[in-house]
């Protein structure tokens, strides 16, 4: 079965459907991407589990959504207002 990627509007970005993930994968993304240096979650500071359902819940309710840049070979959760 082909995979179809949307072309995220106005940039060199593909969104990748969290429905072709793979569910373990789709968690070591959200791990991966809550851990990073630099992401903010304000002046609070949240467990990584909890971090993880947050993620988790927002891209299943889609206002986050992965992206895949081809130039730079690299992927990112963004929220709907960043598309």
């Amino acid at each position: 079965m082909p995979i179809h990627w949307n072309k995220v509007t106005g940039s060199g970005d593909v969104e990748i459907p969290i429905d072709r993930l793979k569910p373990d994968i789709l968690i070591k993304m959200i791990e991966n991407f809550v851990t990073r240096e630099g992401t903010d979650y304000g002046h609070q500071d949240y467990p990584v589990q909890q971090k993880v359902k947050q993620v988790h819940a927002q891209l299943k309710e889609g206002k986050a959504h992965i992206v895949f840049d081809d130039e730079t070979d690299s992927w990112n959760i963004v929220t709907t207002t960043q598309l």
